[in-house]
């Protein structure tokens, strides 16, 4: 009402107002930094929105196998938990093959994911540099973007959940207000149906760090007031334990342990290829801690740029490991962190030897990633504290307030230049992809063959071709496995067939070697004609000889 009564006072209120929003923004403040960071790594998700995989990954459209059919009767053509194919089934009902209706979950949960870390690391550690070297590694990060295009949501939940509950024991640790427990206990089961299984396992390593670190304040522990203590989360473990059972009960899921998957046998000691000895053991130990933490610290670049940086990034990580353990007094989260790492990497390596976890992936283990990029935050703080005295200088030197606004404005630029290339990258991938998609559909002989990487793609973008095809089976995968023998009668019409023209369509990194049988027999009678390769579909056209 004052409004429209007096409109000069109100508009001068409002003027005050947004002068006053503008003199606090011009201040010096560091956050500036970190948020500028923020704000590119959320629109480096939002992206993906645009993405279509065109099945370089099989589970993208793997799930959507028999999607039309009844909710038992699909579920029951996937062996893995109800938490990748239910979002599928109840996706499918909503958008139909769209893979936008697929990606827009794992998209806003990375966003979700990312915003948390924002505001938890500001909160628990109060540190800009922490908080802007961390944020800054997680923007870029490849498997934290990876699991933003992800459609097996279960995963991007998995990262989401985990690091919730890392800021969890955190602040339990600066003693924060337990949730109400109607509230937790609904929340827990949600957590739990779409997470996969192995989130048992940071939470296991929360609980125990916390007992260490009280054991080791406190020389001795009294149980009762420890599980007092930490009640919320014993509840929340025994919650996510029945809800894995039961859902294991109603649907088991078999894709986890050794033997049941060619890409995860060298990650178990038994099928990794070392020797059965100590030389043997310590080389597995070695190898796939290397392995595990250079894919967990990976940046989107090419391999010869990626490597190099990856181990500069283990070596910032020894650094601030260092710094952590010498100060281990100082700061409990610190100490906390370090022990629930270690916890973590320990319980992996015990799970890659008897066989029940896969050791050095990080497919498992994203929950690793923000506690091991605080302690990279600390390594990077100690190598920059070294030439301080030269930035001391500068700043003494230079306008402090403008440089904190410059440095954040080029943040924000240089991320909108990258995103854009990006964005350039996905939709040029995706004209490519459909190209060559468009040159499967318009083949006309009546002989085609196909790999079962890409056949689930061919099923919904090419059924005809689908339908009138060939299944070659999956092939070698990193020389591990055999390919499936020819059919006699697909023999005979090799041999017999009069039509000039073969069709092999296979995912874009496999190679015909990969099925050395099929190989022996197509060169026998026909000869490679012509080569066309996308960013996720090779096609291989075969003139008879």
């Amino acid at each position: 009402m004052k409004k429209y009564l007096y409109p000069k006072i109100y508009k001068k209120i409002k003027l005050n107002r947004i002068l006053g929003a503008l003199r606090s923004l011009f201040r010096i403040n560091y956050w500036l930094l970190p948020l500028s960071i923020l704000i590119t790594g959320i629109f480096s998700r939002l992206i993906y929105l645009l993405y279509d995989s065109y099945g370089s990954s099989w589970d993208d459209y793997g799930f959507m196998l028999n999607i039309e059919k009844s909710f038992f009767e699909f579920i029951g053509k996937h062996e893995t938990q109800l938490a990748n194919t239910v979002p599928y089934w109840i996706i499918y009902r909503i958008s139909g093959y769209s893979f936008f209706g697929y990606v827009v979950i794992p998209v806003m949960i990375s966003v979700i994911t990312t915003i948390l870390i924002y505001k938890k690391i500001k909160q628990y550690w109060n540190s800009v540099a922490v908080l802007t070297f961390s944020l800054f590694l997680l923007a870029f990060n490849n498997y934290a973007i990876y699991l933003t295009k992800y459609p097996m949501v279960s995963y991007g939940t998995s990262f989401l959940v985990t690091t919730y509950f890392y800021f969890l024991f955190i602040g339990f640790l600066d003693k924060q207000s337990k949730p109400k427990l109607s509230y937790w206990i609904l929340l827990c089961f949600l957590m739990a149906f779409f997470t996969i299984v192995t989130t048992v396992i940071p939470i296991v390593c929360g609980i125990t760090a916390l007992f260490v670190i009280k054991f080791i304040k406190n020389k001795k522990i009294n149980f009762i007031n420890f599980i007092k203590g930490s009640s919320t989360f014993l509840l929340a473990l025994i919650i996510f334990s029945l809800t894995y059972a039961i859902t294991y009960t109603v649907h088991s899921f078999n894709n986890l342990g050794v033997d049941k998957r060619f890409d995860m046998l060298p990650h178990f000691y038994s099928t990794s290829g070392h020797e059965q000895n100590i030389i043997g053991a310590g080389n597995f130990i070695i190898q796939n801690t290397e392995r595990l933490f250079l894919e967990l610290f990976a940046l989107p670049f090419r391999d010869s740029v990626t490597k190099p940086l990856g181990f500069i990034l283990e070596i910032l990580f020894f650094i601030g490991l260092g710094k952590t353990i010498f100060n281990w007094k100082q700061s409990e989260k610190d100490l906390f962190t370090v022990i629930y790492i270690f916890l973590a990497w320990f319980s992996m390596l015990v799970g890659g030897f008897i066989g029940v976890y896969p050791f050095g992936t990080s497919r498992y283990t994203a929950f690793l990633l923000v506690p091991c990029l605080i302690i990279i935050s600390y390594g990077v703080i100690i190598v920059t504290s070294c030439v301080s005295p030269i930035f001391k200088l500068l700043m003494e030197k230079l306008n402090v307030k403008l440089v904190i606004i410059s440095a954040s404005v080029s943040i924000i630029i240089v991320g909108a230049v990258l995103d854009s290339f990006l964005l350039n990258q996905i939709l040029n991938h995706s004209k490519l992809n459909s190209k060559a998609l468009a040159v499967v559909n318009s083949y006309q002989g009546n002989l085609i063959l196909f790999s079962s990487f890409i056949n689930p793609l061919l099923s919904i973008k090419a059924r005809d071709i689908y339908s009138s095809g060939f299944d070659m089976g999956w092939g070698k995968y990193n020389n591990l496995g055999s390919d499936s023998e020819v059919p006699i009668t697909l023999k005979k019409k090799l041999q017999e067939d009069e039509g000039s023209k073969l069709l092999i369509i296979m995912e874009s990194t496999q190679k015909l070697e990969s099925f050395p049988q099929w190989k022996k027999v197509i060169e026998e009678y026909y000869n490679l004609e012509n080569e066309n390769v996308s960013p996720a579909i090779k096609i291989l056209v075969y003139k008879k000889k």
